[in-house]
């Protein structure tokens, strides 16, 4: 099996079920289809098209194991007691948002992107989530490049984004940035915002995750 699987939020919760998942993302649930009370209602089929992907396995006397491959890859999403995120809302005719999730658990660490009710999970290491920002972003897609400006109040935004690290009993830090004729500025507080460069927004991001 390699490192990446494509499931759905309905399979998760089984795998979660299976697993004995201390934590679940509330993300992830309100992904489902209807509500996580009405899952015993599609948890054999739910089983059986996990059994089909070689995902999970029964054996004779009915009970139902994980795949080992597949275990590395969840342990972090449900034992992990730190999860960062990267939340960019691109505002046209329709909001679209894009939602990077990255779990930690030891020194696991698993990647986690919905669209169009797929999640898709990839196993990554640290010194990959530089790369996967950079690649978000790349040259020429609004950063500053010149004097750091500063303004008091925004118009014209066509992004949101928010970047969020939460570990559990200790709490959350986030950033929050918005591109403005085409231009990205941080939110520094009290209806102020500040341009910022490419290099400097990655390297913001990355020690917020890596952290």
């Amino acid at each position: 099996m390699n490192n990446e699987i494509s499931i759905t939020a309905d399979e998760l919760f089984f795998l979660g079920k299976l697993m004995n998942a201390k934590y679940i993302d509330y993300a992830y649930i309100v992904c489902m289809n209807d509500s996580a009370d009405d899952f015993n209602i599609r948890e054999k089929a739910v089983k059986q098209g996990l059994i089909k992907k070689e995902l999970v396995f029964e054996s004779f006397s009915g009970k139902t194991d994980v795949d080992e491959s597949l275990t590395e890859i969840l342990l972090p999403v449900f034992y992990g007691k730190k999860e960062t995120s990267l939340n960019i809302c691109t505002i046209q005719e329709q909001a679209k948002a894009d939602i990077f999730k990255f779990h930690f658990f030891n020194d696991n660490i698993t990647l986690v992107r919905a669209e169009n009710g797929v999640l898709t999970l990839r196993g990554i290491r640290q010194d990959d989530i530089k790369n996967i920002i950079s690649d978000v972003f790349p040259e020429g897609c609004g950063f500053s490049d010149g004097t750091v400006s500063e303004i008091t109040g925004i118009e014209n935004v066509s992004t949101v984004m928010s970047a969020k690290r939460t570990v559990l009993d200790e709490g959350s830090d986030i950033y929050v940035f918005m591109r403005s004729d085409g231009i990205w500025y941080m939110d520094k507080g009290h209806n102020t915002f500040e341009s910022i460069g490419r290099t400097e927004f990655i390297e913001l991001i990355t020690k917020l995750f890596e952290g």
